[in-house]
């Protein structure tokens, strides 16, 4: 598909390491989520992973990243894995 390519491209031109390919995967797994796609579970964690590694796990920016997860999860049926984000969010925003 042209999401595949385009992830792909900015894959070779940005480094599987850098924001820019974790944004996009986040990206490409929130629009999966959206059709219900399995794959968008792996997109996400990889974009989190990378995330992680940059920011730390307390950034701010993962945010987004950790919603698309609870919604992921909450689409799928899988509570208890909807909880645990839910529970990192709370850790990472204080409240």
């Amino acid at each position: 598909s042209y999401f595949k390519l385009s992830l792909k491209q900015k894959a070779l031109v940005m480094g599987k390491d850098s924001l820019e390919y974790a944004k996009s995967l986040n990206n490409l797994g929130s629009f999966y989520t959206l059709q219900s796609n399995k794959e968008a579970e792996t997109l996400l964690k990889e974009a989190l992973s990378i995330c992680e590694k940059k920011l730390g796990a307390n950034h701010p920016s993962l945010v987004l990243i950790i919603n698309n997860l609870i919604d992921f999860y909450s689409k799928t049926s899988n509570p208890s894995e909807a909880e645990k984000y839910k529970n990192r969010l709370k850790n990472i925003s204080g409240k």
